[in-house]
C-alpha cells in the first residue's frame, strides 16, 4: 500500500512538473524530465540576461547621477513594483526613480529611455517626472512598462 500511494504521488508530481513546462511536452516521464532541464536551463539564462541588463541599467544611471550635481548628499532610489494586470504573455511593472539634490532629472531620463529603447519586449505605457531643480528636493521619474515575456520552445 505504501508503494503505491508513493507512486501515485510520484505520477501527481510529473503531472504538476508537465504543466510548468511549454504547451506541447509529451506526457512521458523520461520526456518531462529532459524538457524540464532545458526548460530549466533557458530561465537560468534568462535571469542571467535580465541581470546583466539590470547591472548596465544601473551604471547608466549612477553615473549620470553623479556627474550632473555633485553634491554629496545625493542619492538614487530606483524600485519596480509589479502590478496586478500582469498575465502569463506580458507583465505589467511601474519602474520609479527618485533621486535626492540638485540633480537634473534629464540625463537620468533619457539614458534609461535610450536603454529601453534597445530592448524590443519592452513597451513603455506611460511616463510622469518632475524637474525643480532646488537643494533637498526629490525628483523623480515614474514609467509604467509592458513586458512581453519570451517563450522558448523545445
Amino acid at each position: 500500500m505504501s508503494e503505491r500511494r508513493r507512486r501515485e504521488k510520484q505520477n501527481e508530481d510529473f503531472i504538476a512538473l508537465r504543466s510548468l513546462l511549454p504547451f506541447g511536452t509529451k506526457k512521458d516521464k523520461a520526456s518531462i524530465l529532459f524538457n524540464s532541464r532545458q526548460y530549466l536551463t533557458s530561465l537560468k539564462a534568462q535571469v542571467a540576461e535580465l541581470s546583466k541588463q539590470n547591472q548596465l541599467l544601473q551604471t547608466r544611471l549612477l553615473p549620470a547621477a553623479a556627474d550632473v550635481g555633485g553634491s554629496s548628499n545625493e542619492s538614487l532610489n530606483v524600485r519596480i513594483i509589479p502590478l496586478h494586470e500582469s498575465t502569463s504573455e506580458q507583465r505589467m511593472v511601474d519602474l520609479r526613480i527618485s533621486v535626492r539634490g540638485e540633480v537634473l532629472i534629464d540625463n537620468i531620463l533619457m539614458g534609461l529611455l535610450e536603454f529601453l529603447r534597445q530592448d524590443r519586449n519592452v513597451s513603455i505605457m506611460s511616463i510622469e517626472a518632475n524637474n525643480q531643480l532646488s537643494e533637498g528636493s526629490v525628483n523623480y521619474i515614474n514609467l509604467r512598462l509592458r513586458i512581453e515575456v519570451c517563450k522558448r520552445k523545445f
